[in-house]
């Protein structure tokens, strides 16, 4: 019977090449060591793990400076465009961040210097108003599926996008606008920078995130709604629904698949008064979807 032998490696770790790496890993790191041994970084960074090795203070400082930098370039957006907001697709996205966005790990990322803006969208409303995003320059894009269980408990897929930007100025202007916990404040903040001409652009933003239009003729239903979290402040919402004279109702739940709460309003006429508000000399800005549902309740 004939034995398969397997042909033994040769050892990639002599003692000479342990040498170098004990005398010259925590002054000049694993790319280095790597070079000279005929390795790979990989390779000396796992042996110098082995071996307690550590690169020096100095280093580390010194790649700190070099990460920063390259996150930096990696950013594509420009953050004038928003803490500074005159455009309207300006005003837009920062309503719409404020329904749907997120800034990851907010505590974290202010020691490390990660700081991430996202957020997730179905991939029919993306290619809606992606145009809408690239003035802001460019973003990260993902495509992603998400597997949920609908009302009457069935397993569904929806195709989503993620956008996500790295960028230290826009996250900590955001952060300083509550965005970090919008779920539990009024957007005063932000709101207080619009121009008073572009405001509408902000709610059409934050409407086309987290507000539904809702109409069924048939039953004479006309039904405006803003969902949120079950503290959050409606404070801005009810003193826009007040400018406008429509009246409204907060309503709060509490289900098996969660709780929240939600500004709510009821009639065609109330409706329409909104519509109007939000889309007043429309422009084509936004989901188009949304603003042909707002149109049913006109014809």
């Amino acid at each position: 019977m004939k034995r398969n032998y397997t042909k033994r490696q040769p050892k990639i770790w002599t003692s000479e090449k342990v040498q170098f790496l004990h005398e010259n890993y925590p002054n000049f790191g694993s790319k280095y060591c790597g070079e000279k041994l005929g390795l790979t970084p990989q390779q000396a960074f796992g042996k110098a793990k082995l071996e307690g090795l550590c690169i020096t203070k100095e280093l580390k400082t010194k790649y700190s400076i070099q990460n920063g930098k390259n996150r930096k370039s990696f950013s594509g957006i420009n953050a004038d465009f928003f803490t500074t907001p005159q455009t309207k697709e300006a005003c837009y996205i920062l309503g719409f961040l404020w329904a749907d966005g997120y800034l990851v790990n907010t505590e974290k990322s202010i020691k490390t210097s990660h700081r991430t803006i996202g957020l997730e969208i179905l991939e029919s409303d993306w290619l809606n108003i992606q145009q809408v995003f690239s003035k802001a320059g460019k973003w990260v894009i993902s495509r992603i599926t998400k597997s949920y269980h609908d009302n009457i408990k069935e397993l569904r897929k929806n195709v989503g996008v993620r956008i996500q930007t790295c960028n230290k100025p826009l996250f900590n202007f955001l952060l300083e606008k509550d965005y970090a916990i919008k779920s539990l404040c009024a957007p005063t903040k932000i709101l207080q920078i619009i121009p008073e001409h572009l405001k509408k652009y902000w709610w059409r933003g934050y409407f086309d995130g987290d507000g539904c239009f809702y109409v069924n003729k048939k039953r004479s239903l006309y039904q405006v709604t803003f969902a949120g979290s079950f503290e959050q402040d409606w404070g801005e919402v009810i003193n826009l629904l007040n400018s406008l004279q429509i009246k409204w109702k907060e309503v709060k739940f509490e289900k098996s698949y969660g709780k929240g709460s939600c500004i709510t309003t009821f009639s065609k006429d109330r409706m329409q008064k909104f519509g109007q508000f939000l889309y007043k000399e429309y422009d084509e800005l936004g989901l188009k979807r949304k603003y042909e549902k707002f149109m049913l309740s006109n014809s």
